[in-house]
């Protein structure tokens, strides 16, 4: 089954259509058979602004780092202390906790909100102390601005300096 990510349109000569919202559709859509018809599961598409704010975080921190750092070994170390993993079982009974998938089909728009507040979470507590003075600050500004656009619930900068202030 393929994926396709559609707009929900107004046409004024026929009501509600779905169109493309990408080239990509476009072509899978283009490949279907005329007359005929599919059976299609609705659901509500993933905010690209908000992953795309997650990813510029981890490259942001992975060129901050006074030591070259891989964005994907970070992103996969952040996946992991979030508790976003897979469980694999190895062959001799133990086990491994691998990062599980961010990518659009493995979770919806609350599970990725949800896995976003404890990433960013674990990068507030756990890698921005080692950083130089201020870039917490950097990160919250970041998550704040996304927050105006209503990609983010997050705690308030100044709840985060009161909680950091606890510990």
């Amino acid at each position: 089954m393929t994926a396709l990510l559609l707009h929900v349109h107004d046409c004024p000569h026929c009501g509600v259509s779905l169109q493309a919202a990408d080239q990509l559709a476009e072509e899978d859509l283009n490949a279907l058979p005329r007359g005929k018809q599919f059976m299609c599961e609705v659901k509500r598409s993933r905010s690209l602004p908000h992953h795309r704010l997650f990813m510029a975080m981890i490259r942001k921190i992975a060129h901050a780092t006074p030591t070259p750092l891989n964005e994907k070994a970070l992103r996969a170390y952040v996946t992991v202390k979030a508790g976003h993993v897979d469980t694999i079982p190895l062959a001799f009974g133990k086990t491994y906790q691998a990062p599980a998938s961010i990518a659009f089909q493995a979770m919806n728009q609350a599970e990725f909100r949800d896995f976003f507040e404890r990433a960013v979470e674990i990068i507030l507590t756990d890698i921005c102390p080692a950083l130089p003075d201020g870039f917490a600050d950097e990160i919250l500004a970041m998550v704040d601005k996304e927050a105006d656009h209503g990609q983010a619930r997050l705690i308030t900068r100044s709840q985060k300096a009161q909680d950091m202030g606890a510990r």
